[in-house]
């Protein structure tokens, strides 16, 4: 998954929730005027992508892609901090944690930081943090599968061919231990999940199922 379709989905979700809550919206790297006048409310988005994590030691190894997004509710100065309260108690229920885009899933609840104010605007910063593991994987580093078709029953395979079956084991050897450093991540974070839930108050089994309907298809 790129950079380019990350953002893109994220901002396709802000746009939507801008479009249900009437608001104008700003985005990174395009004009934008503020509307005007007392009762005038906005958003403005910013996008900070994080410092990829390797959890594969070959070139097509998994990665850990991860950053947040920081959505501010914004209104000019004077009716006070609930004008901006209102708007980023939506935005934390719209992004709650399991949100889901383009690969990539919001981990843990949004929060606000202080509240930033000058003559002009009052903002109310969400941060979103969002992270997702990908695959370095591409159809231009496709190995090239062994010549293991020139060995028969009745040859003895040459110095080469050997050579190219001890390279297809090792490569089998060390795919088969970055799936189960990634297998183990992943039981890490759906560990973390459940006892997050059992934390809250919900009793074990409903934890359980709460981390079960995560893990399961989507319905349609």
């Amino acid at each position: 998954m790129s950079d380019t379709a990350i953002y893109d989905a994220f901002a396709t979700l802000v746009g939507q929730f801008a479009d249900a809550q009437a608001l104008a919206c700003s985005y990174p790297g395009q004009g934008f005027t503020p509307p005007t006048g007392k009762g005038a409310r906005w958003l403005e988005l910013q996008w900070f992508p994080n410092q990829t994590e390797n959890y594969g030691i070959e070139d097509d190894g998994p990665s850990l892609m991860q950053g947040f997004g920081q959505l501010s509710a914004c209104y000019r100065p004077g009716p006070g901090i609930m004008v901006g309260t209102a708007i980023t108690d939506q935005i934390i229920a719209a992004f709650r944690k399991g949100t889901a885009f383009a690969g990539m899933s919001v981990y843990r609840k949004p929060w606000t930081s202080s509240i930033i104010q000058d003559p002009e605007r009052v903002m109310h910063p969400v941060t979103i943090p969002w992270r997702g593991f990908v695959s370095g994987w591409t159809p231009a580093m496709s190995p090239k599968p062994p010549n293991l078709h020139l060995v028969s029953s009745n040859e003895i395979p040459n110095e080469g061919e050997l050579q190219a079956m001890r390279d297809a084991i090792t490569r089998m050897k060390r795919n088969r231990q970055l799936l189960d450093e990634f297998c183990a991540e992943q039981a890490r974070f759906v560990r973390a999940e459940y006892l997050a839930y059992v934390e809250a108050g919900f009793t074990r089994p409903q934890a359980m199922q709460l981390v079960a309907a995560k893990l399961g298809p989507a319905k349609k």
